[in-house]
Parts: C-alpha cells; sequence; structure tokens
C-alpha cells in the first residue's frame, strides 16, 4: 500500500470529488485518483492469479454497463470485467469512459461506496460455448 492509499475497508466517499464533475478533464481526473487511493496493481500483476482483485467500479448511472477495474497502467488503460451488452475481461480506456455523456449529461461515476473485492471466473461446459462469469464475494 503506498502512502496515499486507502484501507481496503474503507470506500472513497468523502476522498474523491464528482459531484456537479461533468464529462471530460476533471472526471479523468476523478478516475484516476480512485484508482490511486485504491492502489490498483500494474497491468498483467494480476493475469495468473486464480482470483483478481476487482479495485474500483465505474459505471453508468443512466444505464446498465459497469466496469470493474482489477489492474492499471497508471495513466488511462485499465484491464477488468466488464458488464454490459456482454460480460468479459477486456482492456477499457478510462479517457475514453470520462468523454461519455450518457442519457442525462452526468457521464460515467465511480462508485465510492465500493469496496475492493475478489472477482472469480467460472467458464462453462464447451457445449455451451466459453462465455466467462463473474462471481462477486468471500
Amino acid at each position: 500500500m503506498n502512502e496515499k492509499s486507502l484501507p481496503t475497508t474503507e470506500s472513497l466517499h468523502g476522498h474523491i470529488r464528482q459531484n456537479g464533475v461533468l464529462p471530460g478533464p476533471d472526471k479523468l481526473a476523478a478516475f484516476q485518483n480512485a484508482l490511486k487511493l485504491r492502489d490498483t496493481p500494474a497491468l498483467y500483476s494480476q493475469e495468473n492469479a486464480p482470483v483478481k482483485i476487482a479495485c474500483v467500479k465505474f459505471f453508468d448511472p443512466c444505464g446498465s454497463w459497469t466496469w470493474y477495474a482489477t489492474e492499471w497502467d497508471g495513466k488511462e488503460l485499465c484491464f477488468g470485467y466488464v458488464k454490459g451488452h456482454e460480460s468479459e475481461w477486456g482492456y477499457f480506456d478510462l479517457r475514453e469512459l470520462a468523454e461519455v455523456k450518457g442519457r442525462m449529461g452526468i457521464g460515467i461515476e465511480v462508485d465510492e461506496h465500493f469496496l475492493p473485492q475478489p472477482i472469480r471466473e467460472r467458464s462453462r461446459s464447451q457445449s455451451q460455448g466459453q462465455e466467462a462469469e463473474m462471481e462477486m464475494g468471500d
């Protein structure tokens, strides 16, 4: 844990400023600050781990998309689990997320009350395809 990170039992509420922050550079800065406060691991550091830790949750308050960041390059690229039209592991660009206006114009938000937690990946049988599912919990 670096000197500016929060304990995993403490929420981000009160530590990041996102009220009234519209999509753009300030939103990107709020996203980056949340990832820093959570001491999000570097890209590829959890690659071979059987259980990955979701450090920060981003969500669309006017839609159904959710991004769980497990790794970060320290700038604008994250890796994690994305739930949208499909649910899958992949990379997502923070700058792109920060620019999304959404239906109400407020854009993507950080879930300030989300605490880091494990993500377990399960594969269905080959007859059902190689879909991945996410199981949040202990």
